[in-house]
């Protein structure tokens, strides 16, 4: 979407999913300044990669690696997988 590609390019500050950092509405945006990865810490290394190719100047890291894992509180949920 040209609209969407423009607002990207002329935007100062982008929030963005690691993996959604990669598509091509991002491609015509420079270089970002500084890259801030929330739970990182749960992160998988490829989507990491994904938001580096980026070229960000900085980078911060932010996460919890003792966080409690994801808890499954429905019964029928869990049944089910």
């Amino acid at each position: 979407d040209e609209y969407a590609s423009e607002a990207v390019s002329r935007a100062t500050l982008v929030f963005a999913t690691l993996a959604s950092s990669g598509q091509g509405i991002m491609a015509n945006m420079p270089p970002p300044d500084a890259l801030i990865v929330d739970e990182a810490a749960q992160a998988l290394e490829s989507e990491v990669l994904i938001a580096f190719a980026r070229r960000p100047r900085r980078c911060l890291l932010v996460g919890d690696p003792a966080q409690l894992p994801a808890t499954m509180a429905s019964e029928v949920a869990r049944r089910a997988g």
